[in-house]
């Protein structure tokens, strides 16, 4: 028996209605991934991301999409729902994932995968290549150099907070 491969890909940057350049990069990485295989994967995928995948004919099996409530989801929050929803297709323990990330987002959604119980010997990174999106409303995934700062006040902040 074959394990089932999940992949889970959290969106770079944020548009107010369209995916943006980040998240169609993101999608293309997916795109590559499955290829013809698509009925071997499980594609969980925030909003942005899902909606760069119909450009490249794949539908998405879960969406994370903003609660009501929020303007703003973390990348925690993402990640979060993403392993409730594996939770609730039934996969706990015999899986492939696949943890499809822009290449400076790709630390933090490892550690943030871990927290949340995918073992490590079964979390696979693949990242897509390095596009920063101008247009998108989050300044921080403009460039290399103000994602790097946005990152380091986080990680500081978070010795301190319960991000």
């Amino acid at each position: 028996m074959s394990l089932q491969q999940v992949i889970l890909a959290p969106s770079w940057g944020r548009r107010w209605s369209e995916p943006g350049v980040a998240n169609e990069a993101l999608a293309r990485r997916i795109s590559r991934l499955v290829g013809d295989r698509r009925e071997e994967f499980l594609i969980f995928a925030q909003w942005e991301v899902a909606d760069a995948l119909s450009a490249e004919r794949i539908v998405a099996d879960h969406v994370v999409r903003h609660p009501e409530f929020a303007h703003y989801i973390t990348t925690k929050y993402v990640l979060h729902e993403m392993c409730e929803a594996l939770r609730v297709h039934g996969f706990y323990r015999d899986f492939q994932c696949f943890l499809v990330t822009h290449p400076l987002h790709a630390e933090r959604c490892r550690d943030i995968a871990l927290g949340l119980g995918i073992p490590k010997k079964q979390l696979y990174g693949l990242e897509c290549e390095e596009v920063y999106d101008l247009g998108s409303i989050h300044p921080w995934t403009w460039s290399r150099s103000s994602y790097l700062a946005y990152e380091s006040a986080y990680r500081f902040c978070a010795q301190f907070l319960p991000i």
